[in-house]
């Protein structure tokens, strides 16, 4: 039976954490200011590069097949 992989950082975080993160983040900026932005923007990145792994070792199967 195959089930989902969640996707995680390098350093153990998952994706589900990184978007949790950036829900609490957001409010934190709406209610208090922008102290908060640069960490957001960090956790935003942190998101990123984790979905573009998650892509690049996606499409590994179909580069294999077609190579």
């Amino acid at each position: 039976m195959l089930t989902e992989r969640k996707t995680r950082h390098p350093d153990g975080i998952t994706e589900e954490r990184l978007e949790r993160a950036l829900e609490v983040l957001s409010a934190l900026v709406a209610e208090h200011g922008e102290k908060h932005v640069p960490l957001r923007a960090m956790i935003e990145g942190q998101l990123c590069e984790l979905r573009a792994r998650k892509l690049t070792r996606d499409r590994m199967p179909a580069y294999a097949e077609a190579g």
